[in-house]
């Protein structure tokens, strides 16, 4: 059975944009070398994409890619400087917790996609960066809390400034629970949770924050090299559909079929890894490792951060399978006693469903269930106030998810 990968961030996700089906397979070796074309327009089958960023041309470095648990100086790495069209996605994974309303910017990946070399940066920020968030307590001085104090677009600008690009063309944001359904869907249906944990740690790590958000940066790179090939087959298809109803974001699905169709057309796929590498900024020196995300290894590097994270913090409830499940059950318990009370349906629900905080919860039945309950409520709700589009967009996702979990796009 042919699995799906997304691209992007993403936070992760990877993102939206490089999600396919394909087996979690190592990716192999090419041939070493970048070629760039002419800039050609912009404009496929009457669809046009606003207008790009232009990279000057300038003297090309090669790129040597390491795959493997080891250790690197990111600083002795000469990057490419691919020159032409360039389409810079953002990928955002926001610390909500759980019924939380929060939006602070936990992981912050800027995707860029050099359509004419075929060439993919992955940009990674350390959500520690500093950026003026408006706190009076310096330690909140920080990036990620610029998206939860003054909003995307002064978040977004403060990405253009660490990062020294220009323009962002698309945003792509999710919460845990969001980021659990596309890391299903990038082919880790049995060990999502893990997954997320992994990239999610640092206490384990000399260089904290600044190895997670480099932890990140590669396990997005590895995904898309990993199943880049199956990204124009139906499956494929439905596995960028459903990404793109799991997050909050402004790229389309058409966009991100262009995207795609250009970077393939220019050279990219899943067998040249010196087409696609990570960059941390702001510019600084680190010594980080480099592991490697397939699948049958998360077991593995979860099992030694865990020997080393469990004298730091101690015990993690949120392991135990009935955590996330005993939230939802409380929450709808409680709402359930108000449903003749639409205002405050809507306020203790509508949320959760934008979160799809099912989806945390591991028992696939007992997911449904409380996603259909949660639902119907809140459904109910919108059509009571007369707010009958927002009943109408609940409907259509359950029945979106329903076909992607039919095809076996979704766990």
């Amino acid at each position: 059975m042919k699995q799906f990968i997304l691209h992007s961030c993403i936070i992760a996700f990877t993102g939206l944009i490089l999600i396919s089906c394909g087996e979690n397979q190592p990716a192999q070796e090419p041939p070493k070398g970048v070629e760039s074309n002419k800039v050609q327009s912009v404009q496929k089958q009457n669809m046009q994409i606003g207008d790009l960023e232009q990279e000057e041309p300038t003297q090309e470095k090669q790129y040597q890619p390491i795959i493997g648990d080891t250790t690197i100086d990111i600083d002795d790495i000469e990057y490419p400087m691919p020159s032409g069209r360039v389409i810079s996605v953002l990928i955002t994974g926001i610390d909500s917790r759980l019924g939380e309303k929060t939006a602070r910017a936990d992981a912050n990946h800027l995707v860029r996609f050099f359509l004419d070399s075929g060439c993919v940066e992955v940009i990674s920020v350390p959500r520690s960066t500093y950026a003026d968030a408006k706190f009076t307590d310096p330690r909140g001085q920080l990036i990620g809390n610029v998206r939860l104090t003054l909003g995307r677009d002064r978040y977004m600008k403060e990405i253009r400034r660490v990062t020294e690009v220009k323009k962002i063309d698309f945003f792509v944001e999710f919460g845990f629970s969001q980021a659990m359904g596309i890391i299903e869907i990038m082919g880790y249906k049995e060990n999502a949770s893990s997954a997320l944990r992994v990239i999610r740690s640092r206490k384990v790590y000399a260089a904290g924050d600044k190895q997670r958000s480099y932890n990140q940066g590669q396990f997005i790179r590895q995904a898309i090299l990993r199943s880049f090939d199956h990204t124009d087959d139906l499956m494929g298809q439905l596995g960028i559909r459903a990404a793109l109803a799991l997050s909050t974001t402004n790229l389309s699905y058409d966009a991100a079929s262009y995207i795609l169709d250009e970077m393939r057309a220019n050279g990219f796929n899943s067998n040249t890894p010196d087409r696609i590498w990570v960059r941390m900024m702001p510019k600084s020196s680190y010594k980080l490792k480099v592991f490697d995300y397939d699948s049958s290894n998360i077991a593995n590097i979860e099992t030694s951060i865990e020997s080393k994270v469990k004298n730091i913090v101690g015990k993690n409830d949120r392991k135990n399978p009935e955590y996330y499940a005993n939230i939802m059950r409380s929450l709808l318990t409680k709402v359930e006693k108000d449903t003749n009370k639409p205002e405050r349906v809507i306020d203790s629900l509508a949320h959760p469903f934008r979160q799809r905080s099912w989806i945390q919860i591991q028992n696939v039945n007992e997911r449904i269930a409380l996603r259909d309950k949660l639902c119907y409520m809140l459904v109910n709700a919108y059509n009571q106030k007369g707010k009958t589009a927002e009943a109408f967009e609940i409907v259509k996702y359950v029945e979106q998810e329903d076909a992607f979990r039919k095809s076996g796009t979704m766990k």
